[in-house]
């Protein structure tokens, strides 16, 4: 099956030239794309090809990325995806590793198909995995293991908002530069596309210093060989006329010093390009060494959260999302829990607090952080009303001004209050609001928000279900239509008997 396999790779790689292939009128006008597709959709009917999920995924992104050249298609109605979903769905554990590679989730072009093929059906088998406990393991760690240590490491230092001496924006600002810097905030706007960051990648570094690096090793066969040229030269020049170098001499001489020149230029270049890379390597110390953050292996002092560590969390939770919507049982699942564990922490971090702060010079993607962790958040209070404490928590969002919609918490707090709280867990609300109202930490704010959206939609939700009702379930009035009439009955039988209208407790 490999060399079948590799022949429909190769025929497959012919459709990337797809100029070529329109001139060439072999395939009817519009029509290359589902050509291209049954090829595709072959490779899920073979057996043992799992070696060729690397270049199969490649070679099919590279034609869904060319998909404008046709008519009728575009990446959005991709004839691509479901033939590669089915076949990455029967090498689900392996497909999951591949996307989940810290070197690819931060790549748009692989993180936005795996994400849009999350929600196939055809996907179920991958969905299974991530949700398994293994899977949930690998997307925790790669997804959320650096803003953890920072959030873990913040939580070791209260009050430590001026860490590194740094000095504030503003007079009575409470966000302070460093501060900024170790949770991912840039010091400029980030209003352009992903690819007009000032800041180079990792990878370009790698390749800038490797190509110096060869240069210097060029350089120097080139300058060993003219030493060895002009030592010969001399050697011959004494031989032939001593003390009268020949024009061999002078010429090996001249040749020499420009090679010598060449070879301190090469490692000059390759020194600033190492060295650039160090400098990215101590401010990008989470992108390479985030599975050893999760092991608590990492000294946190020493991590930020760089614009990979911001696209791994941001991509995580777009996932986690997916498979909380496709499948209700999730936030129920036992081996789940440190997941919702680690957004409450999250949640609480300063980080995101920092984020949320000064969204408006942060990339587009990263201002959504808060309202997914909250879709996430919103999903497990559904199904455990009796965590009051997080009803609190998500109160945090009425608390900044933001550009992001949050209807729907209002929405959700309205639906709680109203349809799923027992009285039991309003008494846990109330106990639990009264204890804020005495805490001198919890701001006039999370106190106002607190009584709009939960205790005020309580009360009258609960007054109106009993409002024959005195109080919470005391004094029963009577009816004044039902006494009248009783009354009468009791006159005109003229029984002295004891009154059936009475007030109840």
């Amino acid at each position: 099956e490999q060399p079948l396999a590799n022949k429909l790779l190769e025929h497959l790689q012919h459709f990337q030239d797809s100029a070529k292939l329109i001139n060439s009128n072999i395939y009817r006008s519009g029509e290359e794309p589902l050509i291209a597709a049954s090829i595709v959709n072959i490779f899920q009917l073979l057996p043992n090809v799992h070696t060729m999920l690397e270049p199969l995924v490649d070679v099919t992104l590279a034609l869904e990325s060319d998909l404008v050249s046709f008519k009728r298609f575009n990446e959005a109605f991709s004839p691509y995806k479901v033939p590669l979903t089915i076949y990455l769905s029967n090498h689900a554990e392996l497909a999951t590793k591949f996307f989940l590679d810290h070197t690819r989730l931060g790549k748009t072009k692989y993180s936005a198909f795996f994400v849009s093929m999350l929600k196939l059906p055809e996907a179920k088998p991958i969905r299974d995995y991530l949700s398994s406990k293994e899977g949930t393991k690998l997307l925790l760690g790669i997804s959320l293991g650096t803003a953890l240590a920072i959030a873990k490491h913040d939580d070791n230092r209260p009050g430590d908002d001026k860490e590194g001496g740094g000095t504030s924006e503003e007079e009575n600002g409470k966000i302070f530069d460093p501060l900024k810097t170790r949770h991912g905030v840039p010091s400029a706007p980030s209003w352009g596309p992903k690819h007009t960051r000032s800041s180079a990648s990792q990878e370009q570094l790698d390749v800038k210093v490797k190509a110096a690096m060869e240069k210097v090793e060029v350089a120097k066969e080139k300058h060993k060989g003219m030493k060895l040229a002009l030592q010969s030269a001399i050697s011959n020049a004494s031989k032939t006329n001593p003390g009268d170098p020949d024009t061999n001499v002078r010429t090996a001489q001249e040749e020499e010093r420009k090679t010598k020149s060449t070879l301190e230029d090469a490692q000059k270049a390759a020194r600033l390009a190492n060295d650039t890379l160090e400098a990215s390597k101590s401010f990008a110390l989470a992108s390479s060494t985030y599975a050893l953050i999760c092991e608590d292996k990492t000294p946190p002092e020493a991590t930020v959260m760089t614009l990979d560590s911001l696209e791994w969390m941001y991509q995580g939770l777009r996932i986690y999302g997916i498979l909380m919507e496709s499948d209700e049982s999730y936030v129920t699942m036992s081996y789940h829990e440190d997941v919702f564990h680690a957004m409450r922490i999250l949640w609480r971090s300063k980080g995101r607090q920092v984020r949320l702060a000064n969204e408006e010079i942060m990339l587009h993607n990263f201002k959504l952080e808060s309202k997914l962790l909250a879709e996430c958040l919103v999903r497990f209070a559904s199904q455990h009303p009796e965590d009051v404490e997080l009803l609190f928590d998500l109160l945090d969002v009425f608390q900044h001004q933001t550009v992001v919609d949050f209807t729907f918490v209002k929405v959700f707090f309205q639906h709680t209050v109203s349809s799923v709280l027992e009285s039991r867990h309003k008494k846990s609300v109330l106990h639990r609001f009264f204890k804020g109202l005495v805490d001198k930490d919890t701001s006039e704010d999370e106190k106002v928000h607190a009584m709009q959206m939960l205790i005020l939609p309580m009360l009258e939700t609960t007054l109106e279900a009993e409002k024959e009702m005195y109080g919470f379930g005391g004094l029963q009035l009577p009816n004044p239509t039902e006494e009248t009439k009783e009354g009468n009955n009791n006159s005109s039988s003229g029984g002295g008997g004891p009154q059936k209208n009475q007030l109840k407790w």
